[in-house]
């Protein structure tokens, strides 16, 4: 994996790399390293990242770390295989999460972190703190991820955490009974972050992984 997200995401900070177009806030990688002249590649992950428009990259500058580990991490072959022969019909998320979260352990995630969502009867799969009312949620989706609207409803349930405002979502590239996946949940998810739709959330950064 010739990559780093944190170089990547500052050398494309600005749209068209021109300052007084506006800062970008989302990062389709994939796309981007296709179109342009770069040594750059991803071996076989997807990867997006959103910015919320009231954000810097300046500011968020662990969590960009950590996402990168975890895209390096992800993008071996050995962990690449081990999800993609995983990744089968009646295969649940846990199955492909418990492949990578001992990984995510090391990194400081809990979990199921108790008490994050005090007035609602919800859970995250993981969550690491940054500091006082800052943290990282982890949601890992597959089979219900678009049909059930599995990565809306994360994304809701980090914009209503008072103690985390960043989301690592992981979501499949394709299942048996769905081949784009992952491309509709990038889709779904910019509306949350074009500054032309106007729509506030309540996230600082959400990162996508497509598995």
């Amino acid at each position: 994996m010739n990559f780093n997200l944190s170089d990547f995401l500052k050398r494309d900070e600005f749209l068209y790399r021109d300052p007084s177009k506006g800062n970008r806030t989302i990062w389709d990688i994939n796309g981007m390293i296709k179109n342009y002249e770069t040594d750059e590649k991803l071996n076989s992950l997807k990867l997006s990242f959103f910015l919320n428009q009231n954000s810097k990259l300046s500011e968020i500058s662990d969590v960009i770390e950590i996402a990168d580990k975890v895209a390096k991490h992800i993008d071996t072959k050995e962990v690449a295989e081990l999800i993609f022969n995983n990744n089968k019909k009646n295969t649940d998320s846990k199955t492909i999460q418990d492949i990578f979260i001992l990984f995510m352990k090391n990194l400081g995630f809990e979990s199921e972190k108790n008490n994050l969502f005090k007035n609602y009867k919800l859970r995250p799969d993981y969550y690491k703190r940054l500091g006082d009312n800052e943290g990282i949620i982890l949601e890992v989706e597959r089979g219900k991820t678009i049909t059930n609207n599995m990565d809306i409803y994360d994304v809701w349930k980090c914009h209503i955490c008072k103690e985390a405002n960043h989301l690592f979502l992981f979501v499949p590239q394709s299942i048996s009974h769905y081949s784009n996946v992952y491309e509709s949940s990038l889709n779904r998810l910019r509306s949350f972050f074009e500054p032309s739709e106007g729509n506030f959330i309540n996230i600082k950064s959400l990162t996508l992984f497509g598995y």
